[in-house]
Order: C-alpha cells, then sequence, then structure tokens
C-alpha cells in the first residue's frame, strides 16, 4: 500500500488554508447578513438584568449598535425618548459588546445600564450579532413589517436616529 505524503511546503499551505477556513468560515459556513426581506432569526439575547429576549418578537424597529461610537449615539437618543415603546418590544435595541474586556463589562458597563429606563439585548460574543448590519460608527435600524426587514438604513446624526423612532 502506497502512502500519500505532502511535501513540508504544501503542508504548510495546507494548514493555513484549513485555519483560514475555520477563521473566516466559523461553524463551517459564514452566516449571511440580514437583508430587506429576510425575517429576523429565532435568536435570542440577553439584556442587562440576564432575561432572555428573542430578537423575532421585535415588531417595528431594531436598533444595533456594532460599536462604543453608535452605542452612544443610540443611547443617547433613547436616554430623551420614551421608553414604552421598548418595553414593550415595538422597538429593540442589541449592542455589540463582545470587543468589551470582561472585567469591564462586568464592573462598569452592565451596572450603568442596569440604571437605563429601556432593554438592551447584549451581544457577547461576536457570533452573536454577525448576521446583523453594520457600518463603523452608525448604529444600524432595521425597519421591520410583519417579522420581516422591510428596510436597512444607517445612522450617524441622532436628528436622523430621532425622527425614525416616531410612530
Amino acid at each position: 500500500m502506497q502512502h500519500f505524503r505532502l511535501p513540508r511546503m504544501d503542508l504548510l499551505v495546507f494548514a493555513l488554508g484549513i485555519w483560514a477556513l475555520l477563521t473566516v468560515f466559523p461553524g463551517g459556513a459564514r452566516a449571511q447578513g440580514l437583508d430587506v426581506g429576510d425575517r429576523l432569526p429565532g435568536q435570542s439575547f440577553v439584556d442587562q438584568f440576564d432575561a432572555a429576549r428573542a430578537l423575532a418578537a421585535c415588531r417595528r424597529l431594531l436598533l444595533f449598535a456594532p460599536d462604543r461610537e453608535s452605542a452612544q449615539l443610540v443611547n443617547g437618543v433613547l436616554a430623551e425618548s420614551d421608553s414604552a415603546p421598548l418595553q414593550s418590544g415595538e422597538i429593540c435595541f442589541v449592542a455589540d459588546i463582545s470587543g468589551m474586556p470582561s472585567l469591564v463589562t462586568r464592573m462598569f458597563a452592565l451596572p450603568a445600564m442596569r440604571d437605563y429606563a429601556y432593554p438592551v439585548m447584549l451581544g457577547k460574543d461576536k457570533t452573536e450579532t454577525v448576521r446583523l448590519p453594520r457600518q463603523a460608527e452608525q448604529a444600524t435600524v432595521l425597519l421591520l413589517r410583519d417579522g420581516q426587514v422591510a428596510e436597512v438604513r444607517f445612522v450617524a446624526e441622532a436628528s436622523e436616529l430621532q425622527a425614525l423612532l416616531q410612530p
């Protein structure tokens, strides 16, 4: 029986290729981002009080903050807004906190978030928010209709976000 042997350099290239596939395509396939016409996934997040909240329960708007700048924008606007639509699920807010060191999250961020008058769904691992569209330093707003994405917007100005929050 003849054994198949890869030359040393080919073995290195093969190993790097496998590593790249596992890094770029976690779980075997890269998740597709949500787009117009897509249904919200049945995924759940925990909020700042460790309560589970289903993404699919969001009815009108889904706000997503992929980074600190966009989170500051969204929190600044929500602090000045009526929290009832967020409490009822008409509007949902997801914040990607995966880049935050766990000590900072536990000691500072979560206690501060518990003072908010509205729930914040927390993306604690980068794989949890991979399907949500994003642009650096901009909040993502998914306008929803019947559980489907009707429109995707990226917002960098408080006035634009305030206008979208209006019923």
